[in-house]
């Protein structure tokens, strides 16, 4: 077993269905897999050689959490495609990407999570991929989406940022952290790039 990090090789085992001594060139390669994709949510890609004349070599690549849809007090953990991987009690969630005021219908481990309708599932996936940039994803602390036309999210813990909906969305974000950056480190406020094209800040007031 190569590849695993959540997933235990004894797990996988288990989910393939092959045993110790089955022979190796009866083995099923795509139900094994099946059984690993339906017992296992983390499991992303997985790939099955035979290395004879013994050896069955399993190569798994899990599912990387980008964030956790919090939902009636439960924070769903999904990837950037909007696979529910775990849930928990909200209050338990450690620190991650959250984002707030959706729906979940639907929460099935390894399944795509379901929520009001496929537009609010659509942008959820585009909010993921866009937060995905490393230079944001370790800044962006919580999305609010319950409007999409009035969604908007924290930054660095200092900075309300207002987005509107989600057209244009990668120039918006280019104009934020153009913005944020011409501004001191320590100060707050809250800056508004609903407008393609510009820009309106406004310092928090101290007092």
């Amino acid at each position: 077993m190569r590849g695993n990090a959540v997933c235990t090789a004894e797990e996988v085992a288990a989910a393939s269905g092959v045993k110790i001594g089955d022979r190796l060139i009866s083995v099923d390669r795509k139900e094994a897999a099946r059984g690993i994709f339906a017992a296992l949510p983390y499991a992303d890609t997985v790939r099955i050689r035979r290395s004879f004349p013994s050896t069955l070599l399993i190569e798994l690549q899990e599912s990387i959490p980008a964030a956790a849809v919090v939902s009636g007090g439960v924070a769903y953990v999904i990837d950037e495609n909007g696979k529910l991987l775990s849930y928990q009690p909200a209050a338990s969630l450690e620190e991650m990407l959250v984002v707030e005021g959706l729906t979940v219908s639907e929460a099935v481990p390894g399944k795509t999570i379901g929520v009001e309708d496929e537009l609010r599932l659509d942008t959820l996936r585009q909010l993921l991929a866009a937060f995905s940039d490393d230079r944001l994803l370790e800044n962006v602390d919580r999305v609010q989406a319950e409007k999409l036309y009035d969604i908007w999210f924290v930054y660095d813990g200092r900075m309300t940022v207002k987005i509107g909906d989600i057209s244009d969305l990668e120039r918006k974000l280019e104009l934020m952290e153009e913005v944020i950056g011409r501004l001191d480190r320590s100060e707050k406020g809250t800056l508004d790039v609903s407008e393609v094209g510009t820009a309106r800040y406004m310092a928090e007031s101290i007092g």
